[in-house]
This record gives structure tokens, C-alpha cells and sequence, in this order.
């Protein structure tokens, strides 16, 4: 009742009726079907309504109910990884935010739930414009894919024409990461605009080693000190990879390499997903100097490349639910 209130805009009734009751609102309820609902209303409704309510209390049983596998409410349809996205912007998690919401998009996408997927647009492009991120294109295209995306399901609804909306869905990409190996320590040798001036030198030849290898540099992704490309195919990823360490030997960098393949949402200037975090996984557990591919890259690769698959064992990934098995890439010695 109070979600519907609060959706309707009648804010100091929904105030009125959860303060009158603090008991409930704190009260910690098992993670059962029908309460689950619950708690994601209760978060839907703090975020709406701008209201302080315990929500750290809210998060852990979200969290588990999210690793039991379940991925929707019961009760109100609602995507867990969104809502659990609102309860980590509220608590002031801003990139815990940002990775729920990348993959709330993926998994709407894939499932189909138009509503949430529009819905996690909106939240993103909110988080996305906050003074903390500022990343103002991608917002602004996030909030024009969620208008269109609800003018389509009015249409369906009320049956009036309207603006068709753009197709939304996932694809299949190869997804690479790179990172310089301690940035923070060659910015201190350096000096600010020393590091500033060699790194972006680096990063535009490593982006035209992208190109060069038939991927594409996503150029809307900020990425403090690495870059982010997809590829059609995981063994013009794989080149790519053993050409940007060369790059970074000739530039005196080191480099973090990290590659997985999966299905993503494309925007204009970004990727979203679930397949995109992996990937920035897999590049944060790469030893310096060296690339990790996932046994996904592996197998789309290992019968079209020369190289070597090093297995590196399973690893898990924060924030991912199942281990993925990883393996380091080691190029084949050319003979003379």
C-alpha cells in the first residue's frame, strides 16, 4: 500500500504511516518467500520518498536472498540487483551502486523485464550525474533510452502512437580491460603532470592498437588508468592484448590485462553488464605484465590462436556469484 502511495506522490502519507510504526520498519524479518517483497518495497519506498529509514539493516538481507539465487522479489515485481543498487547509493556505496546497476541492466535485458530494465536506466543516469561522478553523457543517453523504452510500453498499453523506442537487448561481445600497474606510485615519481602527459600518450597509441586489431575502444567509459575495448572475436582480443603490453614497454608502463566474453547491453558510448564487470574482474586479479583470459575466451579462441593458455586455477570474483576459471596467456617465441 505504501509503494503504490509513494508512486502517486502522496510522500507525507507514506511518511506518516512508516514513522508511526518505527517497530516494523526495523523489524528484521527472515529472508522467506513474502518477506523478501518486503524489504524491496521498504527500499523502493525510502528512495522515493527521500525518507531515513534503517535501510543497513535492509542491505544484508537482500544480499543473501540475492545469493540464494533469487533474482526477483516476491510479492511486487522487482529486480533484487536494482533495488539492492538503491539501498547502496542511499548508504553512500557509490560503485557497489554502479555494479548492481550494470548487471540489473543485463539481467532485465535477458529476462525480457522491459519495465525494470527502463527503470534501471533511470537509476543509473541519476547516479551517473551526481556531483561524485559527473559522467554526463552517459546519463543523459541512459534517461533518453529509459523515455523511449516507457513511450513504447504506453503505446502497448494504451494502444496511442508514439515515438518508436530504440531496440534494447543484449549481444555477445569479447571484452578487454587493461590497467596500468601502480599508477599511484608513478604519479608520486613523476609528478602530476609528467604522469598525466605520458599516460595519455600511452592510452591514444593503445587505442589505436585497438582499432588496429578490428575492436573497438570505448571512448564514453572513464577509466582512471585503463581502457576498455570490445571485439567480435576473442583471438583479435588476445592480439590486442599482446600488442598493448608491447605498447607499454615502449612507454616504461606495465600492465594489468584482463579478457571475458559475454552477453552486453550497448549504449553509444558504453557497455553494461554483468559480462563487463567479470572482465574488470579478471583484469584486477592479472600479476603485472601478464593478460588473464576467462575459460569462456579460452574456448572461443584456443583452435584460431598460436598462443599458450596457462591455467591460473578458479578464482572468485567480488560481487560475482560463481568462480570462473582463468588462465594466463603466454605467446609462442617466434623462431629465427
Amino acid at each position: 500500500r505504501q509503494l503504490v502511495r509513494a508512486h502517486a506522490g502522496q510522500h507525507d502519507e507514506v511518511r506518516q504511516a512508516l514513522l508511526a510504526r518505527p517497530e516494523r520498519v526495523a523489524a528484521r524479518w527472515p529472508v522467506a518467500l513474502g518477506t523478501v517483497g518486503r524489504f524491496a518495497a521498504l527500499a523502493e519506498i525510502a528512495d522515493l520518498v527521500d525518507i531515513d529509514l534503517s535501510l543497513d539493516r535492509v542491505e544484508p538481507a537482500l544480499a543473501r536472498a540475492a545469493e540464494r539465487g533469487m533474482v526477483l522479489s516476491d510479492g511486487p515485481v522487482l529486480l533484487l540487483d536494482r533495488v539492492r543498487a538503491i539501498v547502496a547509493r542511499r548508504l553512500g556505496h557509490l560503485d557497489e551502486a554502479e555494479q548492481l546497476l550494470r548487471s540489473a541492466m543485463a539481467r532485465a535485458a535477458t529476462l525480457g523485464l522491459r519495465p525494470e530494465l527502463g527503470r534501471a536506466y533511470l537509476d543509473l543516469a541519476r547516479l551517473l550525474s551526481g556531483p561524485e561522478r559527473a559522467t554526463a553523457t552517459e546519463a543523459l543517453e541512459l534517461a533518453t533510452l529509459a523515455r523511449a523504452l516507457f513511450d513504447e510500453l504506453v503505446t502497448r498499453l494504451t494502444g496511442e502512437t508514439s515515438t518508436p523506442a530504440p531496440s534494447v537487448g543484449a549481444e555477445t561481445a569479447v571484452i578487454l580491460f587493461t590497467d596500468i600497474v601502480d599508477s599511484t606510485a608513478l604519479t608520486e615519481r613523476l609528478g602530476d603532470a609528467a604522469y598525466v602527459a605520458k599516460a595519455g600518450e600511452f592510452e591514444r597509441t593503445l587505442r589505436r592498437a585497438v582499432r588496429e586489431c578490428s575492436g573497438e575502444d570505448i571512448e564514453g567509459v572513464t577509466l582512471g588508468d585503463g581502457v576498455l575495448a570490445v571485439f567480435s572475436s576473442g583471438t583479435h582480443a588476445i592480439e590486442c592484448a599482446t600488442r598493448a603490453h608491447d605498447c607499454a614497454r615502449s612507454a616504461g608502463f606495465r600492465l594489468h590485462v584482463g579478457i571475458h566474453a559475454g552477453d552486453v547491453l550497448r549504449t553509444r558510448t558504453a557497455v553494461h553488464g554483468g559480462a563487463v564487470n567479470i572482465a574488470a574482474r579478471v583484469c584486477d586479479a592479472a600479476p603485472p605484465g601478464e593478460t588473464l583470459v576467462s575459460d569462456t575466451v579460452r574456448s572461443l579462441a584456443r583452435s584460431s590462436t598460436s598462443v599458450q593458455f596457462v591455467d591460473r586455477g578458479l578464482h572468485q570474483f567480488k560481487g560475482v556469484s560463481d568462480p570462473h576459471q582463468v588462465f594466463a596467456i603466454q605467446v609462442s617465441k617466434r623462431t629465427t
